[in-house]
This record gives structure tokens, sequence and C-alpha cells, in this order.
């Protein structure tokens, strides 16, 4: 695979999938954390109204805090926010990689380096073979704690 391809085909496409990534986790952590911040604050305000709204106000706060453990629940267990970070700075760094390649800056600069694309090419693979090991173990520890518990009671 000539220089060329290589930042096209690999460095900057996966670039572009962690930067979209990163967005929609980005997008469903705010709007999940808006949703619950109105919610939240909605309750104790509808509060004050119970008894004039009566059973169907009752049940819109009760639901209200239902969809807030949901919405909670949901977020943390899809960690939204963790790979909304995680993704952007996998984004940020294949982007500096590239522009230090590009600009002989950085350890591509070393006189010492006959080959800065192997350079390039070494270290966004070691790179992305950190990120496929971090996404392995994350997977492993996330089937662990929803498998069912063994049974532990008294014998």
């Amino acid at each position: 695979m000539d220089q060329n391809t290589y930042l096209q085909k690999r460095v900057q496409d996966q670039q572009q999938w962690y930067s979209d990534k990163s967005s929609w986790n980005q997008k469903r952590f705010r709007t999940f954390k808006t949703i619950v911040i109105i919610l939240s604050v909605s309750i104790p305000l509808a509060t004050g109204y119970v008894e004039q709204g009566g059973l169907a106000l009752r049940i819109g706060i009760g639901l209200a805090g239902a969809l807030i453990a949901i919405l909670e629940g949901i977020s943390t267990f899809n960690k939204y926010q963790e790979k909304w970070l995680e993704y952007r700075q996998a984004a940020e760094f294949l982007k500096r990689e590239q522009l230090l390649f590009e600009t002989k800056s950085g350890p591509y600069k070393d006189p010492k380096v006959a080959d800065i694309f192997h350079t390039l090419v070494e270290r966004v693979e070691n790179f992305t073979a950190e990120e496929n090991q971090r996404w392995t173990s994350y997977m492993k520890e996330s089937s662990e704690k929803t498998q069912a518990p063994g049974n532990s009671g008294p014998e």
C-alpha cells in the first residue's frame, strides 16, 4: 500500500469513524442529560399542584421519576460520556499524527529515521491495536457484568 492510499484509506477513514462515533455518543449523552435535568426540575414544581391535579398529575410525577431512572441507567450502561471522550481522543490522535507526519515534525523529524512512512504506519497500527484491545476488554467486562450470577445462596 502506498503512502497516499494509507493516509486516505486507513488514517483518515479511521479518524472520520472515531469522530462520527464521538459525535453520536456526545449527542446521546447530552440529550439524555437534558431530559433528566428538565424532568428533575419539573417534579418538585409539579408536586405543589398534586391536590388540584389529581390522579393524572400523580401518575405523571411517578412516570417522570421512573423515566429519570431509566435514562440514567441506559446512559450509565452504554457509557455515552466515556465513549464520547475516548473516541474524540482517538480521532484527535490520528489527526495529530497525520499532521506531524506531513510536516515532518515530532517523531518524523529525526534524521536517523530513514523511512518516516513506516514510522507512521507502526505508530498508527500500534494505536489501533491498543484501541482494539481496550474494546475487547470493555466488551468482556460488560458481558461478565450482564451474565446471571451463579447460585450462591445458602445450602
